[in-house]
């Protein structure tokens, strides 16, 4: 009985999922049972690219060697931990500070190991002794905002491997119980902008303390070369609406236009989740057959965008442009532009749409 309360304290949590009975829980989460429908992170992405390459290491010297792949950025934070002046203080402040700023954004990367400069990594200026680093951060970590930071991932690395120096990274999720003040960071709430983690404005301050409880929609999608088969590849397409929370959005309609290619296309929508419409307006129209709960990622088209004989003259190419134009209950008009380039194609990476009007 004990597991099923905290389940229901979960889900009426602030900024939890919003369900008020057990069973609207676990109809959630059958849901939930592809991992596709968990919300794409770039820095989740980034993080598992590194810990789960054949050789960590290199993945992280090769930020340094090839720092235009890897810049500082709203999810990419580096650290210089050999210099003298890398002390527990600069540890507590650096950590604390991180933890607020990536939390109460989009969630991080922080990687203790690396000199930058000009928000690119040029230089390693390596951990000391990555195993008291490691540590000395979930020691603090429970101290370091207020209230804690949950789900924060430390792994660490060494150059080689009889050395005690290395590189320790940090994923640091975003967070639902946001705002999160750092304590060792002046005591202030603090958000990522750029490649910084700056103190929060009053504005900010107060949509942080106070959310507007409506649904934040976005379009996510992933295009995926296939392996080759019998001389023909594929280029595989998924789409999905995310809802952001912290609302459920209701009535949710879209209206989508494809890019024109030649070759041959056997792109579909969902017919699970939504049924087809005519509006009289550009695009094809799509309607969902129920509300979209906070968190979740709705699939909207997928299949082969395109497939083509293997050097083929008019193979299609790079740039391929989507745009959706999405409505939904007390919601103005978003239109988005999901736009898959060379790099997105070769990476498989997951790509946010941009919204280019409202």
């Amino acid at each position: 009985m004990d597991s099923v309360q905290a389940e229901l304290d979960l889900a009426t949590a602030p900024g939890g999922f919003g369900i008020k009975s057990f069973h609207g829980l676990q109809a959630f989460f059958e849901n939930q049972k592809s991992l596709e429908m968990i919300a794409p992170s770039r820095a989740g992405e980034f993080f598992n690219r590194i810990v789960n390459s054949s050789d960590p290491v290199k993945t992280l010297e090769d930020l340094v060697s090839f720092p235009t792949n890897a810049g500082e950025s709203e999810f990419v934070d580096y650290k210089a931990a050999g210099d003298r002046n890398f002390n527990d203080d600069t540890i507590k402040e650096t950590w604390s500070v991180a933890l607020s700023g990536f939390g109460n954004t989009g969630g991080g990367v922080l990687i203790f190991g690396i000199r930058a400069a000009n928000n690119a990594p040029t230089a390693l200026s390596l951990v000391k002794d990555v195993d008291v680093m490691e540590a000395r951060l979930k020691q603090l970590q429970p101290n370091a905002t207020d209230p804690p930071i949950h789900g924060a991932e430390i792994r660490v690395f060494r150059q080689k491997p009889i050395s005690a120096e290395g590189f320790v990274v940090c994923f640091i999720p975003p967070s639902a119980w946001r705002p999160h003040m750092a304590i060792w960071g002046d005591h202030k709430y603090y958000i990522r902008s750029g490649d910084n983690c700056i103190p929060a404005s009053h504005s900010i301050l107060k949509t942080l303390f106070q959310p507007e409880r409506v649904a934040q929609l976005s379009v996510f999608g992933r295009l995926i070369k296939a392996p080759e088969q019998m001389g023909c590849i594929s280029l595989v397409l998924k789409t999905w609406l995310h809802n952001a929370g912290p609302a459920t959005a209701k009535d949710s309609l879209l209206l989508y236009e494809m890019p024109k290619i030649t070759a041959l296309s056997g792109v579909d929508f969902n017919r699970n989740d939504w049924r087809p419409f005519s509006s009289g307006l550009k695009g094809e129209g799509l309607s969902a057959k129920r509300s979209i709960l906070p968190e979740e990622m709705y699939p909207i088209i997928g299949g082969d965008l395109a497939r083509y004989v293997k050097g083929a003259k008019d193979a299609p190419k790079p740039p391929f442009v989507f745009t959706f134009r999405v409505f939904s209950e007390d919601k103005p008009p978003i239109l988005f532009e999901l736009t898959f380039t060379k790099d997105d194609v070769a990476t498989g990476g997951t790509v946010k749409a941009t919204q280019t009007s409202s």
